[in-house]
């Protein structure tokens, strides 16, 4: 029962995954995920990691294509695709230096062919992550040494079902989303040199929970040109031999938009007073909440185009998203103007984009050989990250590198398991006016599982 095994086949893994560790963790470590709802993580799966986060224009083959709904259209088998990010960061500013890591679920994505150039996939992703742990002291006249004690954490995921067609050479999609999440920030304003000194914390737990969509479109053709040989001309053979290697060249170019949302949320609020000495209990000053609101999520797109050539598949993708536009709410802040939440203090957030550039290389895919059936990849990308600290522009750029492991069926015509293994080595910030400078190692293992959905059985 081809059917049957495809789905036990898939929801093994899927449990698998599951059972290795939660969505409950935030993988997110850097103090720059203090804005907004959080550090926003590059979106796509675990073999994009090794296209520089790129891939938008590629077909969901045996992998399904998360940075394009349009390109389900493609999809030829049931697959499954999990994965576990481990990210090792390494701050330094004026003061120090440091040392996070942190390891949590990636991602678990089902992709299905429905019938010929339709395909859907649902799953869980991380959307954004809140982890933050700031602790400054200072000398303020009157007052003496106060220390100002800032703990983040928490962040958003999303839950998503796409769909896509293809018409001819184009391929059409849309992907609807459901984010959900949590974000506590605490704010601890200590008086260290007087232990009786009254000391005041503030804690906003906010909540999250709302739908967004994306569109996508996708276009794919095989370049052919035509020789002129008989022709003597030392340009005109130039002119060949560039002919010659575009012709059969696979080309596809794509686009994806997503409009700006309203996405609901709300939040809730307590502060209360306290003595340094700890002797003294607690006196809550204020419990405000919790108090409806919404988060305005600006738009954003992005354009991709893949070139493949034999065995090499380039790829390149630039996207946008108006960060500058976010708006979320604080405790009794809630203003609706012309339907959009706006709140003061949010002028740190710009607009933020990315430039990926990556390179595939599959030696021989009909080879019995190990090395030439693995896919082998390498890129990198550079990125505004989206915020404006002490009017610096925060960017970030990385390396990446990826491999592609088949393994052997388990049976003739069975699942195809491949081991997708993937890292990305980069720097974010800088140490120049007061900043934080962050260098970084995420690494990404995983398992696709791609098997045939339905088989229709011929009997003589």
């Amino acid at each position: 029962m081809p059917a049957l095994r495809s789905i036990s086949t898939l929801v093994f893994f899927y449990c698998l995954f599951s059972g290795f560790t939660g969505y409950g963790q935030s993988v997110a470590s850097s103090p720059y995920s203090a804005y907004g709802l959080g550090e926003t993580y590059l979106p796509g799966l675990n073999y994009n990691t090794g296209f520089g986060f790129g891939g938008s224009a590629l077909d969901s083959n045996l992998h399904v294509n998360l940075l394009n709904p349009a390109g389900l259209a493609g999809l030829q088998y049931a697959t499954f695709e999990g994965s576990v990010a481990t990210r090792n960061l390494f701050i330094q500013d004026q003061r120090g230096s440091g040392y996070k890591s942190n390891t949590n679920l990636d991602h678990l994505v089902f992709g299905l062919p429905i019938k010929k150039r339709t395909g859907v996939s649902f799953g869980l992703t991380p959307y954004t992550g809140v982890a933050v742990n700031q602790n400054d002291t200072v000398n303020i006249d009157g007052y003496g040494r106060i220390n100002f004690h800032n703990v983040d954490s928490g962040g958003t995921n999303k839950a998503f079902l796409a769909t896509g067609i293809g018409v001819g050479k184009f391929a059409f999609g849309v992907e609807g989303s459901y984010i959900f999440g949590n974000i506590q920030r605490q704010r601890d304003v200590r008086i260290v040199d007087d232990p009786a000194g009254l000391n005041v914390s503030r804690a906003v737990y906010t909540k999250v929970s709302g739908f967004t969509y994306k569109a996508g479109a996708h276009f794919k053709t095989i370049l052919r040109t035509g020789y002129r040989d008989t022709i003597p001309d030392s340009l005109m053979r130039l002119s060949n031999r560039i002919s010659k290697s575009i012709h059969g060249t696979r080309l596809a170019l794509a686009v994806t938009y997503e409009p700006a949302m309203l996405v609901n949320g709300e939040t809730s609020m307590t502060t209360y007073h306290f003595a340094s000495s700890g002797t003294a209990t607690p006196v809550v000053k204020e419990n405000v909440g919790p108090i409806p609101g919404t988060f305005y999520s600006p738009q954003g797109g992005s354009v991709g185009i893949a070139i493949n050539k034999g065995k090499w598949t380039t790829v390149a993708d630039f996207s946008y998203r108006q960060w500058s536009k976010f708006r979320t709410f604080e405790a009794r802040d809630t203003i609706l103007e012309n339907g959009e939440a706006t709140f003061s203090g949010s002028d740190s957030l710009t607009d933020g984009w990315r430039a990926s550039l990556g390179f595939q290389l599959h030696p021989d895919a009909t080879s019995n050989k190990f090395f030439s059936q693995s896919k082998y990849r390498f890129g990198g990308y550079y990125r505004n990250v989206g915020l404006r600290i002490n009017n610096v522009e925060i960017t970030e750029y990385a390396l990446t590198l990826g491999w592609g492991i088949p393994l052997r069926r388990a049976y003739a015509n069975g699942p195809i398991p491949i081991i997708e293994a993937s890292v990305a080595l980069g720097e974010r910030g800088s140490l120049n006016n007061g900043l934080t400078r962050e260098r970084f190692i995420t690494a990404r293992i995983g398992v696709t599982i791609s098997d045939k959905w339905f088989v229709r059985r011929k009997f003589d």
